[in-house]
C-alpha cells in the first residue's frame, strides 16, 4: 500500500505530519509578502504520535495498529531510497533527499489555498495546472479541510447536545441525591419517635410495679422517713429526678449492682438518691466526690448533703 497518498490528506485536515524516522511536515502561513500565504516546511524531527495511523485505520477500516505497522514499513522503505543516493517524492508536497548525511526536503512550488484563511470554515487547496502539461493530463482534484473554529464561532448542534446531556445528567444526580437525603431523614425521625415511644412504654409499664413492688413504692412520707441520721455518717447525693418513675429505675438498677443507696425526697416533687458514708471520709472529700462522679454520674453533679 502506498502510503503517499494520505499525506496530503493528514496534512490538510491537521497541518502536520509526522513521519517516524524521516522528520515532520508542517503546512505554516508565511509573511504577508510572500507570493504564497501558505507552504511546507520540513524539520528532521517531532513527536512521536498515533493520529496519522488512525487517520489511515479509518479510512481503510482496519486497526491503528496494522496502520502503525503500514507506516514504519513505508518509513523504512523511504529512508532505504534516501541512504541509496535516490531522492523520493511525496506525491503534491515534496521531494526528501540525503545530502551528507542530513534529510533535505524541497516543497512543491506551486502549493496554495485559493481562499483567505477563516477560522471554522472549511478551506479548498489546489493546485495550480504547470505551465507545460500535456492535454490529456487532467487537473488534480481539489481537496477540502474545516479549520479550526476560534472562540466567536458559534457551537454546533453536536456540542449543544452533548452539554444537554451532561446538564441532565448533573439533574439527576442532584435529584437522586435530594431523595436520598430526605429519605434518610424521615428514617432517622421515625426511628427516634419510636424509640421514645418505646421508652414511655416501657417506663409507664415498669412505673411502681418491675423496678418496685406496688406495696413498697416510696411515698412522701416513707421516704421522708428514710432520710440519713446523723449517726456518724454523712449523705452524698449521686443523681437527682424529677420523676419518682426515673428515680425509681435508677435506685433498682443501682442496688441491683450491690450499692447501698437510698431514694429520698423531701417535697415530693425532687427524688434523690444518696449513698451514706462515714464520717471519716469527710477528710477528703474532694477525693471521694471525684470517685463517687466517675463511677455514677460522669455527665451530672454529685454533693454532699448538710
Amino acid at each position: 500500500m502506498d502510503l503517499g497518498q494520505y499525506i496530503l490528506g493528514f496534512l490538510l485536515k491537521n497541518r502536520y505530519c509526522y513521519l517516524p524516522g524521516i522528520g515532520n511536515i508542517d503546512i505554516v502561513k508565511q509573511d504577508a509578502n510572500a507570493a504564497e500565504r501558505y507552504a511546507f516546511r520540513f524539520t528532521p524531527i517531532g513527536t512521536i504520535e498515533d493520529d496519522f495511523a488512525a487517520y489511515i485505520a479509518n479510512i481503510n477500516n482496519f486497526s491503528i495498529a496494522k496502520a502503525a505497522n503500514l507506516i514504519r514499513d513505508y518509513c523504512q522503505e523511504l529512508k532505504t531510497h534516501l541512504q541509496q543516493g535516490e531522492s523520493y517524492t511525496i506525491d503534491q508536497v515534496g521531494t526528501l533527499t540525503l545530502v551528507n548525511g542530513r534529510t533535505q526536503f524541497q516543497p512543491v512550488d506551486n502549493f496554495r489555498f485559493d481562499k483567505i484563511y477563516q477560522p471554522g470554515k472549511m478551506i479548498q487547496l489546489q493546485f495550480k495546472e504547470a505551465e507545460h502539461r500535456d492535454d490529456e493530463q487532467k487537473p488534480k482534484e481539489s481537496y477540502y479541510v474545516k479549520t479550526k473554529p476560534d472562540r466567536n464561532t458559534p457551537l454546533n448542534t453536536a456540542n449543544l447536545i452533548r452539554a444537554g446531556v451532561l446538564l441532565g445528567l448533573v439533574a439527576l444526580l442532584g435529584i437522586g441525591g435530594y431523595v436520598s437525603y430526605r429519605f434518610y431523614k424521615n428514617y432517622t425521625e421515625n426511628k427516634q419517635e419510636q424509640e421514645q415511644q418505646a421508652l414511655a412504654s416501657d417506663s409507664t409499664a415498669n412505673a411502681g410495679s418491675d423496678i418496685l413492688p406496688k406495696d413498697t413504692v416510696p411515698t412522701r412520707d416513707a421516704l421522708a422517713a428514710t432520710q440519713p441520721v446523723s449517726t456518724g455518717n454523712f449523705s452524698v447525693v449521686l443523681q437527682q429526678y424529677n420523676n419518682l418513675a426515673a428515680a425509681n429505675k435508677r435506685y433498682s438498677q443501682l442496688k441491683s449492682f450491690g450499692n447501698e443507696v437510698e431514694l429520698t425526697t423531701t417535697d415530693s416533687v425532687q427524688y434523690s438518691i444518696v449513698m451514706n458514708l462515714p464520717a471519716a471520709s469527710l477528710a477528703d472529700s474532694v477525693k471521694v466526690l471525684d470517685s463517687l462522679k466517675r463511677q455514677f454520674n460522669p455527665k451530672g453533679t454529685v454533693f454532699i448533703r448538710r
